[in-house]
């Protein structure tokens, strides 16, 4: 079920020209508290900044453990919100990299509509017609990380093993869709060899309140390990001199004063 429940009336004719609703099946402070440790983590696998943190004792084990986590927790929302909701599509008003996010997601809803909608709205509900997936940026990502894990293989690039196939979305598109998220490709190897031992789970869990708890409890410990590379940056890197401004900024630490998270 999703996260915040809301009263549900009966539909009529009538309602078609009302506004759609808001998209109530994730925690927007949660998507934006992953938005921004993900951020980190590309951050700090760059240089200067590796090396820098490096010199806190924050070197490649902890960052690919945090990026492991953040994946972790976007697979427990992706299986939280699986039974999703129905109903018509969306329109949006975008650029660029969001734009082309948006309508990789629209090709695959009206695939997905194209092979459920006569015949299995049950299942048609996890692609979330009908939702306003582009409510906001971290919204958009989840809704494709979701999509992504229900028609990306589980075993190297055969779409048989995928938990969903649909007509007409091959490697490719889900390529696509998977690269606007910086996702790698089917087939390649994560940027981290290590990982933890749920990310194998299935991807439909028995027990939706569970996943929801566990991820809870991720991304709290991931708001902690990312709190922890921008007090160390914050450190290596202080405010007081002038020249440290734009390597603050990508770790959204204030110019002008310490990080006091």
């Amino acid at each position: 079920m999703p996260d915040s429940s809301s009263s549900s009336t009966s539909s009529t004719s009538s309602d078609s020209a009302a506004e759609p609703r808001n998209l109530s099946l994730f925690n927007r402070a949660q998507l934006e508290q992953l938005e921004a440790a993900e951020h980190i983590v590309a951050q700090a696998r760059l240089e200067p900044a590796k090396t820098i943190l490096a010199g806190a004792t924050i070197g490649t084990p902890e960052i690919d453990h945090l990026a492991n986590r953040c994946l972790e927790a976007r697979r427990r929302t992706a299986r939280s919100v699986l039974e999703g909701f129905g109903g018509e599509a969306n329109t949006v008003n975008a650029t660029g990299r969001e734009l082309a996010l948006f309508e990789a997601i629209q090709r695959i809803q009206a695939a997905a509509r194209q092979k459920y909608a006569r015949r299995d709205f049950v299942k048609l509900q996890n692609y979330f017609t009908g939702e306003r997936v582009n409510a906001d940026g971290a919204t958009m990502h989840q809704v494709a990380f979701t999509l992504s894990e229900l028609l990306s293989p589980a075993t190297g690039t055969d779409l048989a093993t995928a938990t969903d196939r649909l007509p007409g979305i091959g490697l490719d598109k889900i390529n696509t869709l998977r690269g606007l998220i910086d996702l790698p490709p089917i087939g390649a190897s994560s940027s981290s060899s290590s990982s933890s031992s749920s990310d194998d789970a299935p991807l439909v869990s028995p027990d939706m309140a569970d996943d929801r708890a566990q991820r809870d409890a991720i991304i709290a410990e991931i708001n902690d390990r990312r709190m922890e590379i921008q007090f160390a940056m914050d450190g290596e890197r202080p405010y007081t001199n002038p020249l440290n401004a734009e390597i603050r900024r990508l770790f959204h630490l204030p110019p002008n004063q310490p990080y006091t998270a």
